[in-house]
């Protein structure tokens, strides 16, 4: 009588998997109210931007609840300049995509290390807009901006964010046995008689944005589990 066995190979190499490369600021702001140095509408600022890469950065989009797609810099190498200046905390402005985007000094406590604000078409720094896009989340008072929305004044409770995308690799499975692997994923390989030897070739492909760096050999756990079954 023979003997089968089904096969599950799960495949778990040590460098598996996606590399994230988002920055992300976001907070709620509520209409009139001031925030100090330890609420995290300032504190997570100066966090984000201290975080922000000094390489590769391809995206910069600024969204909130009350514009959720939001203006975004898609020139990689002025988005790259403009998350430069927030994390050294340079002002400047900056022209991409149909509009300036400008980094300020803004704050009640100028020269402080989170004194920056982020605007984007704005006429000019630490203005005030009927309708503007302005992050100053370090401004000590309570006119830190607004997402398509009133700046000073009359300003709107709501969240504002900030997102910096930088190119990240992307590792991708395949099994010359099957299709690509899911992340952690098993790969069934069916039934197979006992004592039949069964090659399968795994290939490691780039799908992401940038160069991907193995530096270390895969491992594979778990290589056979099995369920014998009489037939």
């Amino acid at each position: 009588m023979l003997r089968a066995v089904l096969f599950f190979i799960s495949i778990v190499a040590i460098f598996f998997g996606t590399f994230v490369n988002a920055q992300t600021y976001s907070q709620s702001f509520v209409a009139g109210t001031t925030y100090g140095v330890t609420s995290p509408q300032y504190t997570g600022w100066a966090s984000f931007r201290n975080s922000l890469p000094d390489a590769a950065v391809t995206k910069i989009t600024v969204s909130g609840s009350l514009d959720t797609i939001g203006r975004s810099c898609t020139d990689a190498s002025v988005a790259q300049q403009i998350a430069d200046a927030l994390r050294t905390r340079t002002y400047n402005a900056f022209s991409c995509d149909g509009f300036t985007w400008r980094t300020a000094s803004c704050s009640e406590a100028p020269g402080t290390p989170n004194d920056i604000e982020l605007s984007v078409g704005a006429a000019g720094g630490c203005g005030c807009e009927t309708v503007g896009y302005v992050l100053s989340p370090a401004i000590l008072n309570e006119y830190w901006g607004g997402v398509n929305s009133s700046i000073c004044g009359s300003n709107v409770t709501q969240t504002m964010t900030v997102a910096v995308i930088s190119a990240a690799p992307e590792i991708e499975i395949s099994s010359s046995a099957g299709a690509v692997i899911a992340d952690a994923g098993i790969d069934a390989q069916g039934i197979e008689p006992t004592g039949t030897a069964k090659t399968v070739i795994y290939t490691v492909n780039n799908s992401g944005t940038d160069t991907l760096n193995l530096t270390s050999s895969p491992s594979v756990i778990n290589l056979v589990q099995g369920d014998s079954k009489k037939m």
